[in-house]
Parts: structure tokens; C-alpha cells; sequence
């Protein structure tokens, strides 16, 4: 019965090798400062990336932060750019792919505070999602969807 085990046991090894995946670099176009917050997989070949490029002024956090989304239909072998409305002081905090055309991105703005953007055009367009935040308590951290209509928004506590 023990040698059953040591059989099953050494076989799972290659059972799980053999449906492993494999990690490649990949390079996004104009992200020569660009730190990436969060990544969004859809599915094998749908993934959606938020960040910013990062131009620190000093070491107060005053900086220019400029969100960005990148999207791949292919898998990663291409992605393209899309630049967030606002002032361009920006740190997207979480980034949603619901799938190939709709995507949200909780950003803190420096200037305007907290918001909640949609697109649903492949990242061509983003608007307001009209999700009522308090920019003077908190700051958004992510957006957690349970269904494609059903989602929550978290935060922290500003100055806190």
C-alpha cells in the first residue's frame, strides 16, 4: 500500500509540471519610468496593467505622476496605451479587466482627489464610474468585482 502512495505521489509531480505556466519578460511601450500598481488577467490572451511614470521632485512624495493603462488582446505580444482624464497627478491604485473592452481603475488624483474610471472601448475612452467617494477621509486602494454588476470599492484612511 506504501508503494501505491510513493507511486501517486512521484506521478503528481509530473502532472503538475506538465500543466505549468511559463513567465516572460515583457516590454511596455514608453515605460522607461513607469512603475507598475497592479495587473488585471482576463484570460489567456486579455490582460490590463495600471501604472504611472514616476518624476520624483523630492523626497516629500511631491511628484508628477501620470496614469497609464496598458491593455494586450494578444497575450502579451503587444500592448497599447491609454492616458487617464485628470491633472496628470495620478497613482492608480488597482486596475479591473472585465474582459477585452471594459476595465476599471481606482486612481487617487493629488489635485482632485478620489475616482473611479470606466472604459468600455478597449481603454480608447475612460469616464467617471459616478462612484461616490470622500476625498477629504480617504483615498481608494481597489475595486473587488463580485459580478459585472455587483462590486465593491476599499480604501484607507487619509493622514492616517
Amino acid at each position: 500500500m506504501k508503494n501505491i502512495y510513493k507511486i501517486l505521489f512521484f506521478l503528481s509531480f509530473f502532472a503538475v509540471n506538465a500543466n505549468a505556466q511559463t513567465w516572460k519578460a515583457q516590454t511596455l511601450p514608453g515605460s522607461d519610468s513607469l512603475s507598475i500598481s497592479d495587473i488585471s488577467i482576463v484570460n489567456d490572451t486579455v490582460a490590463w496593467a495600471g501604472c504611472w511614470n514616476l518624476d520624483i521632485a523630492d523626497s516629500s512624495w511631491n511628484y508628477n505622476a501620470t496614469g497609464r493603462v496598458y491593455r494586450t488582446i494578444n497575450g502579451g505580444t503587444t500592448w497599447t496605451a491609454s492616458t487617464l482624464p485628470g491633472t496628470g497627478g495620478q497613482d492608480i491604485s488597482n486596475i479591473v479587466g472585465l474582459d477585452a473592452n471594459t476595465a476599471f481603475a481606482s486612481v487617487y488624483d493629488f489635485l482632485l482627489g478620489n475616482f473611479v474610471y470606466k472604459t468600455t472601448n478597449g481603454g480608447t475612452t475612460w469616464a467617471n464610474a459616478g462612484v461616490p467617494l470622500s476625498p477629504d477621509s480617504s483615498f481608494v486602494d481597489f475595486v473587488h468585482f463580485f459580478s459585472p454588476a455587483r462590486a465593491m470599492v476599499l480604501g484607507d484612511p487619509r493622514n492616517g
